[in-house]
């Protein structure tokens, strides 16, 4: 579940990325074609580069090494690990309800306006298929459909349909469809709600640019703008005339006018290469050598608390040899997974009657080797406190059953574990 958490939190962060480049840099640019594929590119990058993970090489001590299992004690593992679980549980089910809604309230425009289709007066104009209603909301395409109320005045059809004409044209029903379902994925995102209306604006001005090229007066194809300006809002998946009908619209086709555009300001889209650079770096992950040394190898792969990097292969080493990984992409897995593996320790461990007698206690630190067949060899204590707690922690370790194998490229590979089992003597 945690990956899935992952995944909404990059996308999230990579749609607020292009969301703030063009907030701050393009919505007042007048190359609108290229700003659409801007936002399309923010939309499509939100979806995929989730999925992109780079390593970097980093070293650390070896403390940082290893893979924690766990302590003897669990009771308060045990109980933090079902609070995440309830929790994340939680969180689920809160983002699957906010999904529904939102696909629900999109599901009952839709099924309303393709009833009005199925039941109201059609008829072909200027190329279009013109669909006349008695809905209060303004002119606004639906698909290849441009829905007009019947109490539209004759004179201003021309120029509805010029621009309505322009959404089908363009596909601009694309835009939303792919703004939708990615909005409805992010529901908890504020500048997911914000980015679509980036889209859809944009949607209008490039419709503007066109139907002003063939209207006769700019002030006419105005004035017809503001006649619709009360009109109720459309459905989600159209496109209204009188979308973000204000003032900066008007200017916006003043300036229309002037068709130039240095080429200087198109190079402003490439603001969001600096910005994605940051952010993949800020998502990617580190690769470690338990001892401390750096490592040039594959990428990392993390499975809950368990850490592991896939070997170097600049010695072109098989992954069939005796080389044990300490990342691979499917790490090993012991029987019940890790609360089992906590369990058989917990169960297994004696603690020795001399060392309780002395009051020795803490952590013994054991390593090993899962081999492709899952069985443990070369068991070996890495760091002790007390020969009788070293022996125990080495015989629990060295009599585990078998564990299912890591794999590496498809291949069941040996992989390097260390246990830390910790000895505390219960306060009396």
């Amino acid at each position: 579940m945690e990956p899935f958490f992952d995944y909404l939190l990059k996308s999230a962060l990579w749609l607020s990325a292009f969301a703030g480049v063009y907030f701050v840099f393009l919505r007042n640019e007048r190359y609108f074609t290229l700003n659409r594929i801007f936002l399309l590119a923010g939309l499509a990058a939100s979806l995929l580069f989730p999925l992109i993970t780079f390593s970097y090489t980093a070293s650390a001590p070896q403390s940082a090494g290893g893979i924690s299992i766990g302590q003897i004690e669990q009771s308060a593992v045990i109980a933090e690990e079902r609070s995440v679980a309830a929790l994340h549980s939680l969180l689920l089910i809160v983002l699957v309800a906010g999904v529904a809604t939102v696909f629900a309230r999109l599901a009952v425009q839709s099924v309303k306006v393709i009833r009005i289709i199925l039941t109201s007066k059609t008829e072909r104009m200027y190329s279009t298929t013109v669909i006349w209603t008695d809905m209060p909301a303004s002119p606004f395409t639906f698909f290849s459909y441009v829905f007009v109320n019947r109490s539209a005045m004759a004179a201003d059809i021309k120029e509805i349909i010029a621009h309505e004409k322009v959404h089908i044209a363009q596909h601009h029903w694309l835009d939303i469809v792919l703004y939708e379902c990615l909005k409805a994925m992010q529901w908890f995102n504020p500048l997911a709600w914000l980015y679509g209306r980036f889209v859809r604006q944009n949607h209008e001005y490039l419709a503007d640019r066109s139907a002003l090229r063939q209207t006769e007066s700019i002030s006419v194809y105005k004035a017809v703008l503001l006649n619709h300006l009360l009109g109720g809002k459309a459905v989600l998946l159209g496109h209204s005339i009188n979308y973000s009908l204000n003032k900066k619209r008007f200017d916006m086709m003043t300036k229309m006018k002037d068709s130039y555009v240095p080429f200087a300001r198109h190079l402003k889209v490439l603001l969001v290469v600096p910005v994605a650079a940051i952010i993949f770096f800020a998502c990617a992950q580190p690769v470690l050598d338990e001892n401390g040394d750096i490592i040039t190898g594959e990428q990392m792969i993390a499975n809950g608390d368990n850490t592991a990097v896939a070997g170097n292969n600049q010695k072109e080493k098989s992954l069939a040899d005796e080389t044990a990984f300490v990342i691979v992409e499917e790490m090993p897995e012991f029987q019940g997974g890790q609360m089992g593996l906590i369990k058989y320790l917990k169960d297994e461990i004696k603690y020795p009657a001399a060392a309780k007698e002395k009051g020795i206690e803490g952590r013994v630190y054991v390593q090993f080797t899962i081999n492709s067949e899952g069985k443990i060899v070369e068991p070996k204590v890495v760091r002790g406190i007390d020969t009788l707690l070293d022996a125990e922690a080495l015989r629990v370790v060295s009599a585990m059953p078998d564990w299912k194998p890591g794999i590496q490229r498809g291949i069941a590979v040996n992989v390097s574990y260390t246990v830390p089992v910790n000895f505390k003597l219960s306060a009396e």
